[in-house]
């Protein structure tokens, strides 16, 4: 199977980069509303703060940059994954 994905690159500075970024591995759960905007993409639900704990977003306006093409801030790579099973025989 092959899935379509967008990969998003981050221009050094501003909110998405910081040279001492430590613990940004972990999960933050509640930052997506339950439904999606107009467009079809997730909505910020207000949970963050710019630190590892809050997946680094500081805000509505840096979230909607992970999901949209923001000139001078990201750039957008569209490709596709290709997905394959293995099939495993026991004997």
């Amino acid at each position: 199977m092959t899935v379509p994905v967008t990969y998003r690159d981050f221009l050094l500075g501003g909110d998405f980069y910081a040279a001492t970024i430590s613990g940004s591995n972990n999960a933050v759960t509640g930052m997506v509303q339950g439904t999606l905007d107009s467009d079809g993409k997730p909505v910020y639900a207000g949970v963050g703060g710019g630190s590892a704990t809050g997946g680094w977003v500081t805000g509505a306006a840096t979230f909607h940059n992970w999901y949209r093409d923001t000139p001078g801030t990201n750039t957008t790579y569209v490709s596709t994954v290709l997905c394959t099973t293995t099939a495993w025989l026991l004997s």
